[in-house]
């Protein structure tokens, strides 16, 4: 038998395999009747298969039609998306160029205003100090005898945006006024010469019309008689005229500028807006310009020039003396308001006061359509209206239209039909399958006939034993067979070879640019700070980054650390990708300086300081995905590496670019941005490289960037309006907003805890209150604050109810407006008592103000400012009570901030030797600190501070812990007088390691004593354990400071001698066991690690590199300091 079995062709194994396979459904099925035979017959029959193929060729059919009615439905769904998203695409692009526009009349008008206000602030700055008038050279003048000094050189700040811009005086139409001003005009016409000399032109040897005259051309049927009452001549014009016919005529009888006077001067309102005049053919005035071109439509942008600024507490509006006028190209407009846009459309424009024009958008480039002149392309039905809003006088009305065929990318989408169509198509298949279970049937009985025929033809062929074995072995093929099929379906797990078995995703780029910006002083400010205020700043720059990004479509790639990596030309190609990157990184520079400016009220001083270094280069690049954890897109070659190079070889708050983004801005016609290096550059693996800077002159910019002004009207023009028109700086303004904010912020913790524990509190009447002020201001005339110095402060127990108050953020607990006013005129008025020392000044205060501000919040009450889980009882006991007293925190804050107020700038031990009359009342010890004391309670006991003062303590115990924390706390900055300091060490060590017999709260409130003590004079020298520049910097200052000593015989020697030893041994012996003694106590947490390791870096770096370092510092007699005006006389203590 197995012989026979062998034998077989393999035509009949095949044979038996099916009979084997059919033999084991029959084996399934035992259970089959006879009747069932005789089903499986009938079904056989040729009616019955004539049937089958009838019902498969229907279904065949069915399916046929039904996916034309598919395709036919989704061309149709395509088709309606195309244009969906073509409307779409065009009212984004409507929004975003409207939005554009708005910005570049914005602009033009900014500028325009901060002109007319130096021409305001120049009248009234003559008019209130004749004197000052000297300074910039020229007489007391007053309108409309005015001339702006460097009016082209202001004006070039607006260019190339606006074609020209001119200046006109009002004048009245009396022959007297006329005769005045042309006698000035003769008098001041070398204005003219002097802006032609700056600009490198020659000078024109001939004189301006002496008498003011009119325009002789069309005036478009204008009432002239209406306008007999003034004239407008042409003064100062930019760029400064070659034909000098255009000075004295008389604007008012230009097409258009009459009635734009007219109008500003029927207008009420005290806001300068801008007003726009109808389009125009400007060749009259471009013809005293340089050549451009007059045919392009353009509007005249006005602002008015007014005698004096509105005040607040007067509805009168001040006299308009003068217009300023400019003149604005559409077609630069809308050429900056396209650029980018990818699709060729006609704008056609209707203005309220004129005719309107078009310009049709080909190829990326605006071309104007002459008036009555249609482009050559179709256009589509598809249009788009806007109207640039928030505009006086005329109105403009804007068509968009795009040429027909322009088409977007749609990306595909399931409609609601589509979602029928398939609902529609799975119950068909469901019928169908069905239909088709019910034939199968049929199918099934025929094999069973089969499979019995089959199996007794098996039965006949081998014996039994080798039937169970085929049997076996076509059911094991089944199970291998069905966990193949597992497998390849995915129900079993994949291993990592079989994930990256496929083609990787990344892409070549052949051209693109790459910006690498990176923030300047990044490192030393975050030195200074809490990780939240790090990221505050991070979040806020990266997030104003991203949204300027998304307007420019330029792609962000990553933020590594500080800096920011984003790439034009990928994912999407883009032709002009260097020119939009330089707008990207022109946009991030402008918006850094914005943002930082206005966070410094928030995360404190120096944050205005910080720049941004931009480098750009451009070439191909390798991107892609790179498959695994946490999976990202990233850049690859030669291009990446060579723009890291480039931006650090930048410098701050410049855009540094290579030599090929350079060329393409060339090609794109930007030759004007860009600037050659004059030093060339040397890269890591790239040698010496030819580099350049960019300037991309479009946007809002410092109207007085690189303008020579006096000193006097520079300050005029930074005046605060907060500050009441003291003569303060912007950045000094910042600091007083930003001390305050941290000073108000500790008072309603001090109002919150007072309210949580009144019932247990006992207040003190007003009158007690009062009497203990007047004590205290009698005490400053008969004792000195150095006997006022405790051994130990009592800070108040613990109290279980502060368990209670909510966390900072959801306090809706608000200080009063007198006590906000106060508060911040007590600021003011403490950082304007600071002398111009390069140390010892207002910014310096500031700046331990920070470290205590920083120190502090290492050890507050969770509960009061993050919600913390620690228990507040638990950390009132670890700080000594430092923690749960609001009030003390106060206190060390103001006295960080009044600790050095009016110092002179000199030791103390110089004051003592000069015998001055400080030194005498102060009996030679600690004079500096005991004056700062004095005038600060002087100036607090003040009657403009009585809310304030009722705000910082209420009872007779608050009294006088505030008085006697900010007695010891200012005393202690004192480190140079021998016996304080044997004291202070002294107390330490009772303190900290001696063991004495006295109750736990004594022993607290010694500790915490001392603590606060040591706490403000790591705060006085915090720069010498922070990051190395910051170090560098106020060591420079206090250089300077003892060596202007030296030189004006101060100074008992020449600081350079001994300086470099005399670091050395601050650090070994003070600054080095000061930030031991912090992380002692235990009370400052990871800061304390934080400025030892930073005293430990700077003390090796001073060792390594302090001679290189004391050579290069010279002193000078200008410092960086700001400058303010001198303290406030207080007669009684000089």
């Amino acid at each position: 038998m197995n012989e026979r079995t062998m034998s077989m062709s393999s035509q009949t194994r095949n044979r038996v395999d099916e009979a084997m396979e059919s033999a084991t459904f029959v084996g399934e099925q035992k259970s089959a009747s006879v009747s069932a035979k005789e089903d499986v017959a009938a079904s056989t029959s040729p009616q019955q298969s004539r049937r089958v193929l009838a019902l498969r060729v229907t279904m065949y059919v069915m399916l046929c039609l039904l996916i034309a009615g598919i395709i036919v439905g989704s061309m149709s769904l395509i088709e309606k998306g195309k244009q969906q998203a073509l409307e779409e695409e065009v009212e984004r692009l409507s929004d975003d160029v409207m939005l554009i526009l708005g910005s570049f009349i914005h602009c033009v008008s900014t500028q325009l205003s901060e002109v007319s206000t130096a021409l305001t602030v120049q009248y009234t700055f003559n008019d209130s100090n004749g004197v000052a008038a000297t300074e910039l050279g020229q007489a007391a003048q007053g309108f409309p005898d005015i001339t702006l000094p460097f009016f082209d050189e202001r004006i070039q700040a607006v260019q190339p945006d606006v074609d020209l811009v001119f200046y006109t005086p009002i004048i009245t139409s009396d022959v007297a006024s006329k005769r005045e001003w042309e006698d000035y005009a003769s008098r001041k016409q070398g204005w003219i010469d002097e802006d032609l000399q700056r600009r490198g032109w020659a000078p024109i040897n001939a004189e301006i019309p002496y008498f003011i005259h009119q325009y002789t051309g069309s005036i478009e049927d204008q009432d002239l008689n209406s306008f007999d009452a003034f004239a407008a001549p042409v003064w100062q014009f930019s760029p400064p005229p070659k034909d000098r016919s255009i000075i004295n005529l008389d604007a008012s009888t230009f097409p258009y500028t009459r009635q734009m006077i007219q109008e500003s001067i029927e207008k009420k309102s005290t806001t300068n807006e801008p007003i726009l005049s109808g389009s125009f053919d400007a060749e009259m005035l471009l013809q005293y310009a340089e050549a451009m071109n007059s045919t392009t439509p353009r509007t005249l942008v006005s602002m008015t020039v007014r005698k004096a600024f509105s005040s607040i507490d007067s509805s009168d509006t001040p006299e308009i003396v003068g217009q300023i006028f400019a003149l604005m190209s559409w077609e630069k407009a809308l050429d900056e308001a396209f650029e980018g846009a990818n699709m060729d459309l006609q704008v056609d424009v209707k203005e309220s006061c004129g005719y309107g024009f078009s310009f049709f958008l080909q190829g990326g480039k605006i071309v104007h359509l002459p008036s009555g002149g249609t482009s050559s392309f179709v256009l589509s039905d598809t249009q788009v209206l806007r109207t640039l809003d928030h505009l006086e006088s005329c109105q403009y009305t804007f068509t968009i239209r795009p040429t027909e065929g322009t088409e977007v990318q749609v990306v595909p989408f399931i409609s609601i039909n589509a979602t029928l169509s398939a609902c529609f198509i799975v119950l068909f298949l469901m019928v169908v399958f069905h239909l088709h279970n019910r034939l199968s049937q049929g199918r099934e009985a025929k094999l069973f006939a089969t499979a019995q025929s089959s199996a007794a033809m098996v039965s006949s062929l081998f014996p039994s034993a080798v039937q169970s074995r085929l049997m076996a072995e076509v059911e094991s093929k089944k199970q291998d067979n069905h966990r193949l099929m597992l497998e390849r379906s995915g129900s079993m797990n994949f291993n990592a070879k079989e994930l990256y078995d496929s083609k990787p995703i990344a892409d070549f780029f052949p051209e693109a640019t790459v910006m690498f910006a990176d923030i300047a002083g990044f490192t030393a400010w975050s030195s200074m700070r809490e990780p939240t205020q790090v990221f505050t700043l991070l979040e806020a720059l990266y997030h104003n980054f991203d949204e300027i990004a998304r307007r420019r479509k330029v792609f962000k790639v990553e933020t590594i650390g500080d800096c920011y990596v984003a790439v034009v030309g990928l994912p999407e190609p883009c032709l002009g990708h260097a020119v939009v990157m330089s707008r990207f990184a022109n946009d991030c520079l402008m918006k850094m300086k914005m943002v930082v400016k206005s966070l410094e009220v928030s995360l404190g001083p120096d944050t205005a300081d910080l720049g941004l270094r931009v480098g750009l280069h451009s070439g191909p690049i390798t991107a892609g995905v790179l498959r695994g954890d946490k999976a990202r897109f990233q850049l690859f070659g030669d291009t990446v590496n060579t723009c890291s190079r480039i931006e650090t070889t930048g410098k701050r708050d410049k855009i540094h670019i290579s030599k090929e983004t350079a060329d393409l801005l060339n090609d794109a016609g930007k030759e004007h941005w860009i600037e050659q290096r004059e030093d060339k550059v040397t890269a890591k693996g790239k040698g010496e490289l030819t580099t350049f800077w960019l300037r991309v002159t479009r946007g809002k910019k410092d109207a007085t960037a690189g303008i020579a002004m006096s000193a006097s009207l520079s300050t005029l023009l930074s005046m605060s309006s907060r500050s009441g028109g003291d003569e303060i700086s912007e950045r000094h303004n910042r600091l007083v907003d930003w001390i305050t904010n941290e000073l108000a912020v500790l008072l309603r913790v001090v109002e919150m805890t007072r309210l949580a524990s009144a019932p247990t509190t006992k207040k003190a009447s007003d009158e007690t209150v009062a009497s203990l002020e007047r004590a205290s201001l009698a005490s400053t005339m008969n004792t000195t604050p150095l006997k006022e110095i405790k051994e130990i402060i009592h800070l108040p127990p613990f109290d279980p109810s502060v368990r209670d108050l909510p966390g900072l953020g959801e306090m809706d607990f608000t200080l009063s407006l007198e006590v906000l006013i106060e508060l911040r005129d007590f600021v003011n008025n403490i950082a304007m008592m600071y002398r111009e020392n390069p140390f010892h000044n207002f910014e310096h205060a500031s700046h331990v103000t920070m470290s205590v501000v920083k120190l502090l919040t290492r050890i507050v009450a969770p509960q009061l400012y993050s919600n913390g889980e620690e228990d507040i009882e638990h950390l009132h006991h670890k700080t000594y009570g430092i923690a749960s007293d609001p009030l003390t925190q106060f206190t060390m804050v103001l006295s960080a901030l009044v600790h050095d107020v009016d110092h002179p700038g000199v030791s103390n031990s110089q004051l003592v030797t000069e015998k001055t009359a400080l030194a005498e009342l102060y009996h030679n010890k600690s004079v500096a600190e005991q004056n700062s004391i004095d005038k600060t309670w002087i100036l607090l006991m003040e009657g403009d501070y009585q809310h304030l003062r009722k705000a910082i303590y209420k009872t007779e115990d608050e009294f006088v812990r505030f008085r006697s924390v900010l007695v010891n706390t200012v005393m202690a900055t004192d480190i140079m007088d021998k016996e304080l300091s044997a004291a202070r060490k002294a107390r330490w060590e009772i303190a900290f390691n001696a063991e004495l017999n006295e109750d736990p709260v004594t022993a607290s409130n010694r500790k915490a004593t001392i603590v606060l003590e040591h706490l403000i004079q790591a705060s006085d020298v915090a720069h010498t354990m922070q990051h190395w520049h910051i170090y560098r910097r106020w060591n420079e200052r206090l250089y300077n400071e003892m060596h202007k000593a030296f030189d004006n015989n101060r100074g008992a020697s020449n600081p350079t001698d001994g300086w470099y030893q005399g670091e050395l041994g601050f650090y070994d012996f003070y600054i080095i066991p000061l930030a031991k003694k912090l992380k002692d106590c235990g009370v400052f947490g990871v800061s304390s690690d934080e400025y030892l390791n930073y005293a430990q870096q700077n003390r090796r770096e001073w060792e390594l590199n302090g001679k290189a370092v004391v050579g290069s510092m010279k002193p000078s007699e200008k410092t960086d300091t700001e400058t303010f005006p001198p303290p406030l006389p207080w007669s009684h203590l000089e």
